[in-house]
């Protein structure tokens, strides 16, 4: 074989490489979790998102009253809830049998805590069992978000329905950014992390959760690198009997 067809066999390996670099770059995809029930209350629940991204959701009882901030310290775990019907989605069960399934500050303080094995983005989150009343907060790896800074209000009865029945359903756009507290400033970051907290201090708040929405980037699919890298190889064999030929004795 001579230099010309080391050549081009040796740029035929390279296209391999350089097909494969650019095919597994990330892609982003959008998922999406429903969490309409019934349900038992129970101390977790886990979700597989598909495409390697799963979630697992925890409840606990926190410290700080109304002005609460995350992080915030975790007094004790309680249960995760789940309901259907009318106004389904998760709430906190606090093990005492005078409190409600929803998300709520009417006796201790109580979260929802939504785990990610990879980092995602907050698109949307809508939730349920709205009252004109009922605030939220919300914190993100251990970061305390302004809620007032980033939307002019935390009241969900400030937020668009999300178009179900009962109208008691209220849809929150994250897409937009987020104002972390404490940064100085009123710029809106992505809501990207690994751990979001959905919590309240104030004894008039209580709500569900219903569904939340979320962006994630993956690496692009491993069979499109084999299809690519198989037939770039066949293309080096090809030129190999090209210019090897078989020889014939005579």
């Amino acid at each position: 074989m001579n230099n010309l067809h080391k050549s081009l066999i040796a740029s035929s390996v390279v296209a391999v490489g350089l097909s494969i670099s650019e095919a597994s770059h990330a892609i982003t995809l959008i998922k999406s979790q429903d969490f309409a029930g019934p349900g038992p209350n129970v101390p977790s629940l886990f979700y597989d998102l598909g495409d390697g991204l799963e979630l697992t959701v925890t409840a606990g009882i926190h410290s700080g009253g109304a002005s609460a901030n995350a992080p915030f310290n975790l007094i004790a775990p309680a249960f995760v809830s789940q309901t259907g019907g009318g106004q389904p989605g998760l709430g906190v069960f606090n093990g005492n049998p005078r409190d409600s399934s929803q998300l709520d500050a009417s006796g201790p303080n109580e979260f929802l805590r939504f785990t990610f094995n990879k980092e995602v983005t907050l698109l949307s989150t809508i939730f349920e069992a709205a009252d004109r009343n009922d605030e939220f907060d919300l914190g993100i790896d251990g970061i305390d978000l302004d809620i007032n800074d980033t939307f002019g209000n935390d009241r969900l009865r400030s937020f668009p329905g999300a178009g179900f029945r009962g109208r008691t359903d209220r849809k929150v756009d994250f897409s937009d950014g987020v104002d972390f507290a404490g940064d100085g400033t009123n710029a809106l970051f992505p809501a990207k992390g690994l751990v979001f907290d959905f919590y309240t201090g104030d004894r008039n708040d209580d709500f569900l959760i219903k569904e939340i929405k979320v962006a994630v980037d993956v690496p692009e699919s491993t069979s499109i690198l084999s299809i690519l890298a198989l037939g770039t190889l066949g293309a080096i064999s090809t030129l190999k009997r090209k210019f090897n030929p078989s020889k014939f004795i005579k």
